[in-house]
C-alpha cells in the first residue's frame, strides 16, 4: 500500500488539492457484487461519472469543457464473503477548463463540501444504482 500511495503521489496525481470519497456497501449488494464483477465496473462507473457530475456543477462547466481527474482504489476485506466493500476514490478537488483544442487549462478549485452538498450527490448516486439494477428491470 505505501508503494501505491507513493507512486500516486509521485507519478500520477497532479500538485492540486485531492479529496477522498468513501463509499460503502449494504451486506446484500456486496453478496451481489463479489458474484457479479460486471455490476460492481457498472456501480464504479455511477460513482465515478456522479461525483465529477458534482465537481463540473461547482465550476459552472458543462461536460463538453471540463475535465476531472480519479483514481480508486477497491478495498475488500472478508475470508468467505466481502463482509466489507469499499470504493475509495480520490479526486482532484476541482475541475479542469478546457479550451477549444480540448487541453486542460484553468484548474477551478473547488470550495469544501459541507453535508447538504453531499446529500444530493449521494442521493443521485443512490437512484442511479437502483436504476441500473437487473432486478430494477425484471420489474418495469
Amino acid at each position: 500500500m505505501a508503494e501505491t500511495a507513493a507512486h500516486l503521489v509521485d507519478s500520477v496525481l497532479p500538485m492540486k488539492p485531492t479529496r477522498q470519497w468513501v463509499l460503502s456497501f449494504p451486506i446484500p449488494i456486496r453478496l451481489c457484487l463479489s458474484a457479479r464483477p460486471e455490476l460492481m465496473t457498472r456501480l464504479l462507473n455511477i460513482t465515478q461519472s456522479t461525483i465529477s457530475c458534482y465537481y463540473r456543477a461547482q465550476a459552472k462547466l458543462s461536460k463538453s469543457k471540463a475535465m476531472t481527474g480519479s483514481v480508486t482504489l477497491i478495498q475488500r476485506f472478508g475470508v468467505v464473503s466481502p463482509s466489507t466493500l469499499i470504493f475509495i476514490h480520490f479526486f482532484i478537488d476541482g475541475t479542469y477548463e478546457l479550451n477549444d483544442q480540448k487541453e486542460p487549462s484553468d484548474f477551478h478549485s473547488c470550495p469544501t463540501p459541507k453535508v447538504r452538498d453531499l446529500e444530493p450527490v449521494l442521493a443521485k448516486i443512490i437512484k442511479r444504482i437502483i436504476k441500473a439494477s437487473p432486478e430494477s428491470k425484471d420489474h418495469r
